[in-house]
């Protein structure tokens, strides 16, 4: 999931397909789809909650509120009352020449209750968490052509490109967490990814491409609208973490994300126009085509480890490192099925099946055409200092990441700060606020086709209600 996803289980998320048909001047009525995922937020798989990104998201060997589940759910044995929480985000993109975005939603939900089964502490959690969004900003960009055929006839054709999505990927997550020893706790988070919930899990690409130039001596002007729809995802995977109290000082935690297929529906639309407009008599043309297929993505296995360090009952520092490997993030499509196509053919002629090979959707490369997409490594620092007032906690929390992006060889650079505090109350509802600011230079080229500079900027809200 762009930004760009994978994913935009974000990661993107998370995020989608890159540009499907090459000159609409040479489209046919078969062909394949190779498809890009571009993720809007980072489609590297993190956690939720202003408390956790407000610290640089260096939070998985801290993991102490209800938000862990997303984290480190063997974090959640922390919780010694029963809680719940909610969490809201505001997103604002800027992509310097290419154009701005914002959206909000809410990002988390959760409800935590701890008890006590056969001299065991344990707890369990149900959380919502949205990972990966593929809401972007109107992409323009150009592309021009120049080239003389064997027979010396000239081809010069330039063409403007506009590129739009939106959508969202989210899961239910029950959450489980024992305590082993009383320093020693594990817990497993189960992402049920569906549409058959309260929601919709999928995205919407619409891509607009007109063009004109000279044609073996002829001008032509060309037009091609493409709308693609992935909707009905149906997937699952867990999240399994420990959390170990080595001494009062240091704690350790861990946590590794299974691998998943995701199936989705994907509906594909195009239609296309080339006009000669000085040829005698003048020649035209207008083709439309939609279908419908199944589409499978396969997400990849991640793995973070963390450390906190707990200088005094004021003073914590986070230190995260988190593991993806995107050479297992992979697409492929099946049981192509045509819905229309104009102008109809007689016999019938079907469009192309799919060729079974997997594709990489961060470079829409197969496996026989050089794909090779690096894993990442992120790092995260991040500490809270607490102001213990007399009737209330007043925390600050600083923090800086770096959180690079899969692409074709080496790893799209993204480094981001953060910033936060919030108030507690009554000494039951804690409010959380949080700042992100996350930045890449000269990235995006294997989706985009060109360079981009990014900059993100996130205010997240979280409030956690005690009982």
């Amino acid at each position: 999931m762009v930004n760009k996803i994978v994913l935009k289980m974000v990661l993107l998320s998370i995020l989608i397909v890159l540009l499907s048909i090459s000159n609409p001047l040479f489209a046919q009525s078969t062909f394949d789809i190779i498809p890009a995922v571009k993720i809007a937020s980072s489609p590297n798989p993190v956690g939720s909650g202003a408390r956790a990104q407000g610290m640089g998201s260096a939070f998985i060997g801290v993991a102490d509120d209800a938000t862990a589940a997303s984290w480190n759910p063997g974090g959640l044995m922390q919780l010694e009352t029963p809680e719940c929480s909610i969490v809201y985000d505001y997103n604002y993109q800027d992509y310097h020449d290419d154009g701005t975005n914002n959206f909000e939603k809410i990002n988390y939900l959760s409800a935590a209750y701890p008890f006590r089964i056969f001299n065991k502490n344990m707890i369990v959690s149900l959380n919502y968490q949205r990972l990966y969004d593929f809401y972007m900003p109107t992409l323009g960009f150009s592309q021009n052509y120049n080239f003389i055929y064997p027979d010396g006839k000239r081809f010069i054709f330039s063409q403007d490109i506009k590129y739009q999505q939106s959508g969202s990927l989210r899961a239910f997550a029950p959450a489980y967490a024992i305590q082993i020893t009383p320093r020693f706790s594990v817990g497993a988070t189960f992402n049920i990814w569906t549409d058959d919930l309260a929601w919709d899990n999928g995205w919407n690409v619409s891509q607009e491409q007109k063009g004109s130039g000279i044609f073996r001596g002829n001008p032509v002007v060309t037009s091609l609208n493409i709308k693609e729809e992935y909707e009905d995802m149906e997937a699952f995977n867990s999240n399994i973490g420990f959390l170990w109290d080595i001494t009062n000082l240091i704690t350790i935690g861990g946590v590794f994300k299974t691998p998943y297929k995701a199936d989705f529906k994907h509906t594909y639309e195009t239609r296309s126009s080339q006009i000669f407009p000085f040829l005698s008599p003048g020649y035209w043309s207008f083709n439309q085509l939609k279908y419908k297929e199944d589409f499978e993505m396969e997400f990849p296995m991640s793995c973070g480890l963390g450390m906190a360090l707990r200088f005094s009952d004021n003073l914590t520092v986070g230190l995260d490192a988190y593991w993806t490997k995107w050479g297992q993030f992979l697409s492929s499509s099946k049981n192509r099925v045509k819905l229309e196509q104009f102008p109809p053919s007689w016999p019938p002629e079907p469009i192309a099946q799919p060729s079974g090979k997997k594709v990489s959707p961060i470079d829409g490369r197969t496996s026989d055409q050089g794909r090779n997409v690096h894993s990442t490594i992120q790092s995260h620092i991040g500490m809270e200092y607490l102001f213990i007032l007399e009737k209330t906690i007043i925390p600050l929390r600083l923090g800086v990441f770096y959180d690079p992006e899969p692409s074709h060889k080496d790893p799209d650079d993204f480094w981001g700060v953060s910033a936060g505090s919030g108030l507690m109350f009554y000494n039951r509802i804690i409010i959380d606020f949080a700042y992100i600011f996350r930045t890449g230079k000269d990235v995006k080229k294997d989706v985009a086709g060109f360079d981009m500079d990014i900059d993100q900027h996130k205010f997240m809200l979280s409030v956690i209600y005690h009982f």
